[in-house]
């Protein structure tokens, strides 16, 4: 049996070649900002340290493992709002065609009863054995 590539998919290469590119261009923009960013477990093991230059702004329990942002005493510059405000807009649009494409490719693919009737199973396994959060 050989593989051969899937038309829908390959149909939509050069837009998710671009959209990849576009969010490396968003990453990269990052460098030599006014912030930075540390990890929970690093702020840590420094945590001899006192960081007098930036001021820590506290990270919610539920979201544990994003890093912690780090800004200066006076708050971010006009320029640097700006340019976030942008970087986030781009990053929203590119999200949208990600989901978009997605979602065509998922629209298109052919899915048979059998497979229907397992995903439902599944939802319902996965929604019976996850444990409750207790709050």
């Amino acid at each position: 049996m050989s593989t051969r590539q899937r038309s829908d998919i390959q149909m939509n290469l050069p837009a998710l070649r671009k959209l990849n590119r576009m969010l490396i261009d968003l990453l990269e923009s990052f460098q030599g900002t006014e912030f930075c960013y540390m990890e929970q477990w690093h702020r840590s093991m420094n945590s001899s340290r006192t960081v007098s230059f930036r001021k820590v702004v506290p990270r919610q329990d539920e979201k544990w493992w994003l890093p912690i942002p780090y800004i200066p005493p006076g708050g971010l510059s006009e320029h640097c709002r700006k340019h976030l405000k942008h970087q986030r807009d781009c990053a929203n649009q590119i999200h949208k065609a990600a989901m978009a494409i997605n979602a065509n490719i998922l629209n298109e693919m052919a899915i048979t009863a059998l497979e229907d009737d397992i995903l439902v199973l599944m939802c319902i396994f996965f929604v019976l054995c996850t444990p409750k959060a207790s709050y």
